[in-house]
């Protein structure tokens, strides 16, 4: 359901929203010409992973037919409505942290479906260590932030309008001082057959992002960075959402 929102939804409204000096010729450019970071993560999901081995960590996601664009063409194709959803773009490492910025990537979903997001992030994270993940898609109203170590899924908490999506791991002293009440919350009101959420906003997304690794929104802000390559690669299909198996049935 969530997924289906993402596809027809986001990418429609967000386009080229949060890369204005991108037109649509360079994502036909053959030649990946260094450039300084693009800022992103507003209407996006990406996965932060601790390492600069970009080769590694290409193997690590299974991805094949990967090719190497500047920033400009890979965050312009990940923000793109029409390609979007197919590719996903690895970023030269920053500050340590490698990125893995696209709505191809898995995401935490309801019951039922099957979950494709954790098993993948615990596999990074038993490779390199240190692992997050962020979405934040104001229009669907959908966000979610995870952070694992060592393999282990420390915290892991999802939301939408129909309720949460995940709460796993004990609420953390950052989540607690950036205003996010989530003791309290209500999935299902069983009497009143309604869905509670809490006021999660897209600024509590990137907030937890920027004291956990890094902030992406202010890449094109920051003098220290040097011009790079990353990696463009479709999705693999195996990231794809599936319809849980009712394996009592089988």
């Amino acid at each position: 359901m969530i997924y289906w929102g993402l596809g027809i939804s986001v990418l429609a409204m967000a386009g080229v929203w949060f890369a204005p000096r991108i037109g649509w010729q360079k994502f036909l450019d053959v030649k990946a010409e260094p450039d300084l970071p693009c800022a992103f993560g507003y209407k996006m999901s990406w996965v932060a992973v601790q390492t600069r081995d970009t080769a590694r960590l290409i193997a690590a996601l299974g991805l094949e037919e990967t090719r190497s664009v500047n920033w400009s063409v890979g965050i312009g194709t990940v923000y793109s409505d029409r390609i979007g959803l197919k590719n996903v773009f690895v970023t030269p490492p920053i500050d340590g942290w490698s990125l893995i910025v696209g709505l191809s990537l898995p995401h935490p979903m309801g019951n039922g479906f099957e979950d494709r997001c954790a098993p993948l992030l615990i596999d990074l994270s038993r490779e390199f260590g240190k692992v997050q993940y962020y979405v934040s898609v104001p229009e669907l109203e959908y966000y979610g932030w995870v952070s694992l170590r060592d393999g282990r899924l420390n915290r892991g908490f999802a939301c939408s309008p129909e309720g949460v999506i995940w709460n796993r791991g004990p609420v953390t002293g950052d989540e607690r001082s950036i205003g996010l009440d989530l003791f309290d919350m209500r999935v299902v009101d069983e009497a009143l057959g309604e869905c509670y959420a809490p006021a999660v906003r897209e600024e509590h997304v990137i907030e937890l992002a920027r004291r956990w690794s890094l902030d992406p929104t202010r890449l094109d802000t920051r003098e220290d960075l040097d011009v790079g390559i990353g990696y463009l690669a479709l999705a693999p299909t195996t990231w794809q959402p599936a319809a849980a198996v009712d394996r009592r049935a089988a």
